[in-house]
């Protein structure tokens, strides 16, 4: 299998994942500080603040791993 093809699975994986992960935890959250509007600023507002967080944390973390290709001049 293809690296690249790897690593879109993975990417598609956990991308779901992460998605029902927060599909799952919002109203739970949202009922956790009382419904409402209040219930749904408060739940998103903890969304938001971790938000910036994994982005920095995917930035730091990732590195581009690109091996120049050599190829020869040809001289006429």
């Amino acid at each position: 299998m293809e690296c690249s093809s790897l690593l879109n699975i993975f990417r598609m994986t956990l991308a779901m994942a992460g998605a029902a992960l927060i599909s799952y935890a919002t109203m739970p959250l949202v009922n956790a500080f009382g419904g409402g509007k209040s219930g749904w600023f408060f739940t998103f507002l903890i969304f938001g603040c971790l938000a910036p967080f994994m982005y920095l944390i995917t930035f730091k973390t990732t590195k581009e791993r690109v091996k120049p290709v050599v190829t020869q001049k040809k001289y006429h």
